[in-house]
């Protein structure tokens, strides 16, 4: 931080301020302020900053733009998608505003890129490290801290919801262009508090106590094998209540046993309570047929068969909570490490949560998208390309997007989220922060590349099979039952293809990640942020994965 430091000591002499003074009249403590001006403070909080920049009557912009590029020296490719902008871009927005309301403290800047319809979110590495130890602190200092984040979140969103569920029912012949830009941009506003509750600390805290509890479990059992290290930690870290994925699931099962004469009615009612499950951000929801295939397959099924899954699935939560207390009887865990585990347990439980809420938000905000790009002459599969400030002002404005420039977005473009706002750049604004995001090229010798990959254990297990690649969730019906699902990451809209999968792989993601929790209730192994699995493999390799050692390469 040492340029933040000369820019303050320099204008706080165009002020003829001594330290002292800025100290008084800012708040911030004369040490902090001696630190970053010598450059010893390398991450003092924005709090500090901003009330710093007030003073000295400037933006915190002013201050830290030159600053981001040096401080956050990498940024880290976590999250990959087919996925438009938006609305996932209001998530940006709560990670760089509304998360300071929180824990003091913000992510600062936020990066997105966009190629032929699939996104790339980079995060800055000091960022991640800053964040994660403060939101740890905050849990230590606090061991409920991230349950009274989940009660505030609860409360806010399922109010949240009883206004989005009206966008699906509203007679829109009778709302003005005026009206829909309100509705929008209350959406948004609400969106972004909610997901700030919902989402980020137990982001940051997988961030934080992954490889430090990694790191305890390599420590304290040296004489044990990484395979079965790899065994505690994974069971250890798994949240043991039941998702909202296997909820659905359940209920299905359960249906599957009532009376024949019962079954077409409960269907539609299962249809209506769990379309939303797999839409994700922008959708498609599941069909009345996709269900009635699932039960009439269910049906097929010996009813013993039946009857054991619906056990197994109403089991899994205190088996699971079973195994983790006898492991940490069993190997003497201390009560801190036990502790952090139940906080990644939390993280996972709250994640899945955040999900099964948000998701729904997005199922009903669609309609009220579709009667503004109706009005707005957008196609609708392009909407979610323009930005909701850019939908409100239009709306208000009575002008046009075209269609072209939505096009381009989605060919390539390139998107940076900073203090809550979001915004394209274009090809000379990109240049500065490109190497910063574009890890060093591999030289491209098929004969030099190990066909083999290593990540994080999710569920144990060995598996050889064909593999199957699939990049996006639009190419699920490439999926072949029996096969290895090899896949950057997996979503909700995933869960047909991973129920086909007899293990699963994934370029990014961690302990609490969607393929780690599902692998985990089908049973099936699984091998997390192995980062390059789906440029080693081709789709038809036959390959091994040694769900046990986190190993996953081609069969000989």
């Amino acid at each position: 931080m040492r340029a933040i430091g000369q820019k303050i000591k320099l204008l706080r002499n165009l002020k003829r301020l001594t330290q002292k003074e800025l100290a008084d009249l800012s708040g911030v403590s004369f040490n902090t302020i001696v630190n970053i001006e010598l450059g010893k403070n390398l991450n003092p909080t924005i709090g500090s900053i901003k009330k710093i920049a007030k003073i000295l009557n400037v933006k915190i912009d002013d201050l830290v733009e030159s600053e981001q590029l040096s401080v956050n020296r990498k940024f880290l490719p976590l999250y990959a998608r087919d996925l438009p902008p938006s609305p996932i871009v209001l998530v940006s927005h709560a990670y760089t505003k509304y998360f300071e309301d929180i824990i003091q403290d913000k992510w600062e800047t936020l990066i997105q890129t966009i190629e032929n319809g699939y996104s790339t979110w980079y995060f800055g590495e000091q960022d991640l490290k800053r964040l994660g130890k403060r939101t740890l602190e905050l849990c230590r200092q606090d061991n409920e801290f991230l349950l009274k984040l989940n009660k505030k979140f609860l409360t806010l969103v399922n109010k949240f919801l009883l206004k989005t569920k009206k966008f699906k029912k509203n007679s829109y012949a009778k709302i003005s262009n005026k009206q829909l830009s309100r509705m929008l941009n209350e959406y948004c506003g609400e969106y972004e508090i909610v997901s700030a509750y919902g989402e980020i600390v137990p982001f940051c805290l997988e961030v934080a106590l992954t490889e430090k509890l990694k790191a305890y479990l390599e420590k304290k059992f040296v004489g044990i094998s990484k395979e079965d290290r790899d065994m505690i930690f994974a069971a250890l870290s798994a949240f043991p209540d039941i998702s909202f994925v296997a909820e659905e699931e359940l209920d299905l099962y359960k249906l599957a046993i009532k009376p024949k004469n019962r079954r077409k009615n409960l269907l539609k009612k299962h249809y209506q309570k769990y379309l939303w499950v797999p839409f994700d951000y922008v959708g498609p929801e599941w069909t009345m047929d996709y269900f009635e295939s699932r039960l009439n397959e269910i049906i097929k099924m010996p009813k013993r068969k039946i009857t054991a899954k619906i056990n197994e699935l109403k089991s899994k939560s205190e088996k699971l909570k079973n195994e983790q207390r006898t492991i940490i009887k069993k190997y003497n865990i201390e009560t801190e490490a036990a502790l952090e585990f139940k906080f990644l347990q939390q993280s996972g439980w709250q994640f899945d949560q955040k999900k099964e809420y948000l998701t729904q938000s997005h199922y009903h905000l669609s309609y009220l998208l579709k009667e503004i790009a109706e009005r707005l002459k957008i196609n609708f599969s392009l909407i979610y390309y323009a930005l909701p400030n850019e939908l409100i002002e239009l709306l208000g404005n009575k002008k046009n997007i075209s269609n072209s420039l939505l096009e381009s977005r989605k060919k390539d473009s390139f998107l940076i989220s900073r203090n809550g706002e979001s915004k394209f750049l274009n090809k000379d604004e990109r240049k500065k922060w490109l190497p910063y995001i574009e890890a060093k090229k591999e030289k491209d010798d098929a004969k030099k590349i190990k066909k083999e990959v290593r990540g994080m254990v999710a569920y144990r297990g060995e598996v050889e099979a064909e593999a199957s690649i699939i990049l996006t969730s639009r190419h699920i019906g490439d999926m072949k039952k029996g096969s290895v699902l090899i896949t950057p990451m997996t979503s909700v809209d995933f869960v047909p293809a991973m129920r086909l999968a007899s293990a699963i792989v994934t370029d990014l993601g961690g302990i609490t990640s969607h393929a780690a929790i599902i692998s985990r209730e089908l049973k099936i192994p699984c091998v997390v942020g192995t980062k390059k699995a789906t440029k080693i493999f081709k789709h038809g390799d036959r390959v091994k994965v040694d769900g046990s050692k986190g190993i996953v390469k081609l069969s000989a």
